[in-house]
């Protein structure tokens, strides 16, 4: 998937991992990913079933891989 869309990708796109791991999808995106493009992995803090109806409230945490790289970023809360 990540070669699939690599071509479709300008510097400063932010990449988002919602794996339930981190070390190998991490791994793949720095090496497949373009130097330009940001990495954010991303690990809940709450179960499946916390988050059923709704991530509202819901903590997680935010992994820094290759983020801030085309000056700062806006974020939101959800």
């Amino acid at each position: 998937m990540l070669s699939q869309i690599k071509p479709h990708l300008k510097a400063g796109a932010l990449v988002v991992d919602v794996c339930s791991v981190k070390e190998q999808p991490i791994g793949w995106m720095r090496e497949i990913l373009p130097e330009g493009v940001e990495i954010l992995g991303t690990h809940p803090m709450f179960g499946p079933d916390s988050a059923a109806d709704s991530l509202h409230g819901r903590k997680i945490a935010l992994c820094r891989v290759r983020v801030g790289l085309s000056g700062t970023r806006k974020s939101r809360t959800i």
